[in-house]
């Protein structure tokens, strides 16, 4: 993949965060999908997950996935008040979408104008997307990466918050990815692109979060634009069809015992298993690659526990999805600390290399 250096330059960044600061994981998750987006696609580094470009990213998706969620406004039902003034009754919604709008102008264009102040001297050795789509601005739309961005970043963040609360609930699976891991990899250097094929179980964690934890658990609304007719049934054009995602990723007829968390249900034979249903998301092999290699990156140098209270017992977290077209773990709270000194001194040494590269 032609990214693969920025994608794997940043992880460490991500590491070394996590072992200062491991309170603050959800910062450090929205910060290693954000700077490895806003670099491949702009050119832009970023060094922190509370950047203001993260911030208008995040309004940017907050705002895609409450218009998308089916139903939720009273517009949905009854259609005609699409045309109305925002002052008039039952009309708020209005001025949510007029914020939403704004947000997304700014997802659009903040990174496009600050992309354009980078001197032509300091650009990068590789052509960001960003470029090759000003170079062909009569062909392709810019929008198209804007919601690449949006959704690589919004499932990412997502997928990787379940991989920490799945590692904290089940140490057994995390044992197995470790083992796998020293056998494949060592201790003495963290995983890379070379090793992931090798990495047959890590893999099977991955699919198995993003089947356990539908990131859209209703997908993305379609409507039909001509009739047609599915199974017997009479579908007319105009027809919006909302697909059950998280039903077909737990159905029982398909997946045994789907509401566990069981990543051998992707192997067979020692290698994976293609009969098996694959989950799928947007930006699907940008997005899995990196997941991919941060999930096994975290695993490798570090132990995943569930919280603590004040009396250094551990806290009972449950799966608990957050409604909404795009869901989020409510609670992925966890105790994360190095599996090692030597895995402390891996993450420092990996950080110090990447900044002298």
């Amino acid at each position: 993949m032609r990214y693969q250096l920025v994608q794997a330059a940043i992880v460490p960044l991500f590491l070394k965060k996590l072992l200062e600061d491991p309170e603050r994981l959800t910062t450090h998750i929205r910060f290693v999908f954000a700077a490895t987006m806003l670099k491949v696609a702009y050119g832009i580094d970023i060094d922190d997950g509370d950047h203001e470009i993260v911030r208008v990213i995040d309004e940017g998706v907050e705002g895609t996935a409450q218009a998308f969620a089916p139903g939720k406004f009273l517009v949905d039902h009854v259609p005609w008040l699409e045309y109305v003034p925002a002052w008039f009754p039952c009309a708020g919604f209005q001025r949510q979408f007029a914020t939403w709008r704004a947000a997304q102008t700014l997802v659009k264009d903040v990174p496009f104008m600050q992309r354009r102040t980078i001197d032509e001297h300091t650009t990068s050795s590789y052509a960001t997307v960003v470029d090759q789509l000003l170079k062909k601005r009569n062909h392709v739309n810019p929008e198209y990466w804007e919601e690449l961005v949006k959704s690589v970043a919004a499932v990412s963040f997502s997928a990787m918050q379940a991989a920490f609360l799945a590692m904290s609930l089940h140490p057994e699976v995390q044992r197995k990815a470790h083992a796998e891991l020293d056998a494949v990899v060592g201790r003495s250097r963290l995983p890379d692109f070379r090793d992931l094929d090798s990495l047959v179980y890590v893999q099977a964690i991955l699919k198995e979060v993003l089947r356990w934890h539908t990131v859209t658990p209703l997908g993305i609304p379609h409507r039909t634009m001509k009739d047609d007719v599915f199974c017997g049934y009479f579908v007319p054009a105009g027809t919006v069809l909302i697909a059950n995602i998280w039903d077909c990723m737990h159905d029982l007829g398909v997946y045994e015992d789907p509401d566990g968390f069981r990543p051998e249900r992707f192997i067979k034979h020692g290698v994976l298993n293609a009969d098996v249903l694959d989950p799928i998301c947007p930006g699907r092999y940008f997005a899995q690659s990196t997941l991919l290699l941060n999930i096994a990156s975290v695993l490798h140098v570090f132990n995943i526990s569930p919280p603590l209270d004040n009396d250094g017992r551990p806290l009972t977290i449950k799966h608990v999805m957050t409604d909404g077209f795009l869901s989020y773990p409510e609670d992925c709270r966890c105790t994360i600390k190095p599996r090692s000194s030597d895995a402390s001194a891996l993450i420092v040494n990996s950080q110090g290399r990447t900044n002298s590269n």
